[in-house]
């Protein structure tokens, strides 16, 4: 397909002969795939574009002059949930909803729901603790469904 774009790179600079070692190079999709339409080099059209009409990247593509050379993007997963409801580096020009509401919502529902697993699940009947696991995955969905 002529790829060009983000990917894992692995490797390690040895102090014996100042010498970088690569390892690996992970071109599947990870969590930076999404961002690259904010460069002007968008993957998912690119590969929409291979499998419509056989189209593949060129090298070096083409440089969108209306997209900056440079660009801080944050990583949601990466960043604490004050973090996000503060905007810091602009992070919900880029973040969606889902994934707003998924780091600033969800980290502390998981962790009441380890505390839950942890402490009410031996105290309560299986039949009990199901009907809570419903009844918490039922608001789960209700609230994502308001953003």
């Amino acid at each position: 397909m002529g790829a060009d774009g983000f990917a894992n790179i692995t490797a390690i600079w040895s102090n014996i002969n100042g010498q970088r070692y690569y390892i690996e190079a992970d071109m599947r999709p990870n969590g930076w795939a999404d961002y690259s339409k904010y460069i002007g080099n968008d993957l998912a059209g690119a590969i929409k574009a291979y499998f419509e009409h056989g189209g593949i990247l060129q090298h070096p593509h083409a440089i969108n002059a209306q997209f900056p050379r440079t660009l801080l993007i944050a990583h949601v997963s990466r960043l604490k949930a004050w973090e996000i409801l503060i905007n810091r580096y602009g992070v919900w020009r880029f973040a969606t909803r889902e994934q707003i509401f998924r780091r600033v919502i969800g980290h502390p529902i998981s962790i009441l729901n380890s505390i839950a697993n942890r402490y009410v699940q031996p105290l309560v009947p299986q039949s009990v603790w199901r009907a809570l696991l419903n009844f918490s995955r039922a608001i789960k969905l209700k609230l994502i469904q308001l953003f």
